[in-house]
């Protein structure tokens, strides 16, 4: 196992979880941009939860998703490991690709996005990992047209007792003997309808307004709701329960200004 990828077990259930949301047919894919320390861990963990619904890319621009969206039906998700690499071509490039991105995390991709060919509508939704420096620089690309809020932003950070343990286990050599990662998987793939009471119907939107990051609200709102049925879809169940709203508050922590400490 790869030091970095220690303590890391309840980020990894979340992305897992966010993988889930492209099981649900009135739902968009959840997208979510990882923040956290260079080193902590984020691209080697998307590495592993490459999957069938969800591809591991280095690098992301029209050829690459012209071949995701002419591809397989079942990639409902995208893992990019690193966000930088979005930025690190020419300008028309970059714009290009951007507004690609928004088209398939925020409505839908009609359109092959390298021949310009109709295909059938597609939603994918994005996950990738940038260090808070890097996050900062780039802000003037992400925080226009609304792109930012087509994400959940994801911040986590080690506590000085973690450090500490993953230097002890890079001492003791055992990263060279720990069993690595179990491949990730989605079991019973389908697009189910889950149903959501009126009363976890009212707590959703609550949470949601405390965690808006535009101004109305209305897409933090739909990823929570999302993020809840898939917490019920991946529990086999065409209902949500109060348990799986739950669950999703105990991810809260990694959507506040600082993040969670792990």
């Amino acid at each position: 196992m790869a030091e970095n990828l220690l303590q890391l077990t309840v980020l990894l259930d979340f992305v897992k979880l966010m993988i889930w949301t492209g099981q649900l047919p009135d739902e968009r894919p959840v997208s979510a941009i990882i923040v956290a320390p260079a080193g902590s861990g984020k691209t080697t963990m998307l590495e592993n939860l490459q999957c069938e619904q969800a591809p591991f890319l280095g690098d992301l621009t029209a050829r690459p998703l012209a071949g995701i969206v002419n591809g397989s039906d079942k990639v409902t998700h995208i893992l990019l490991g690193d966000m930088l690499s979005l930025f690190g071509h020419k300008d028309s490039t970059v714009k290009l690709t951007l507004r690609l991105v928004s088209q398939m995390t925020g409505e839908k991709i009609l359109h092959d996005p390298w021949t310009g060919k109709d295909i059938p509508p597609r939603m994918i939704g994005l996950i990738t990992a940038i260090p808070p420096d890097d996050f900062r620089k780039q802000k003037r690309h992400v925080a226009t047209g609304g792109f930012a809020s087509r994400f959940l932003v994801v911040k986590y950070s080690y506590k000085a007792s973690t450090v500490a343990a993953i230097h002890r286990f890079i001492s003791e050599n055992r990263y060279a003997v720990e069993a690595t990662f179990k491949p990730f998987f989605i079991a019973k793939p389908g697009k189910y309808l889950v149903e959501v009471n009126q009363k976890i119907s009212e707590q959703i939107k609550d949470l949601g307004m405390t965690l808006k990051d535009d101004p109305l609200g209305f897409r933090a709102h739909r990823h929570l709701r999302a993020l809840v049925k898939a917490e019920a879809r991946r529990q086999d169940r065409n209902f949500v329960k109060q348990e799986d709203f739950e669950r999703i508050q105990t991810y809260c922590d990694f959507f506040s200004r600082e993040g969670k400490e792990i």
